[in-house]
């Protein structure tokens, strides 16, 4: 696993972000990221201008269907103003984490995530912390193509030493 050698751990500064809150089954997620994008366009908060999260609660693979839950969220300098499309103000707390860079299409960042859990986490001086794992959208489909896209995932930890 190529991407497993260059896991670095970095300071994540506290970020205000409008989330949309998925909960029930992935197959589902097409609808809730298109109303996501429906609100980005009334907002003007486009990609190009604003990055893009999403927010890992649940693995898809041992979670209920109608319990699993998936953020999608965008970075935001105010509140939210009420909507109807759900979405509210929240946060990413700062603190460390490990990040690995993902180039390529998504069929690969579950196999990285469980790496970075299982692999990488038990041989590092760190433990989780009270957040879940999130990815950043660096670049998106359509904007390149598949093979060009580029995915920040980042895994909240502390040190143990601390």
């Amino acid at each position: 696993m190529h991407n497993a050698l260059n896991v670095k751990t970095t300071w994540f500064t506290q970020t205000k972000i409008a989330v949309l809150k998925h909960k029930g089954s992935p197959a589902n997620l097409p609808k809730t990221i298109k109303q996501f994008i429906e609100w980005r366009k009334q907002y003007h908060t486009p990609p190009s201008i604003s990055k893009t999260f999403n927010i890992l609660y649940d693995d898809p693979t041992t979670t209920p269907a109608d319990d699993y839950r998936f953020d999608i969220a965008t970075n935001i300098n105010c509140d939210v103003q009420a909507n109807t499309q759900g979405v509210i103000t929240s946060e990413i707390p700062e603190g460390h984490c490990a990040v690995l860079r993902h180039i390529g299409n998504d069929e690969q960042l579950a196999t990285l995530i469980n790496h970075l859990y299982t692999q990488w986490l038990p041989s590092s001086r760190y433990q989780l912390r009270d957040f879940p794992c999130f990815i950043e959208r660096v670049t998106m489909f359509p904007t390149v193509n598949t093979g060009e896209v580029i995915t920040d995932i980042y895994l909240p930890v502390v040190s143990i030493e601390e």
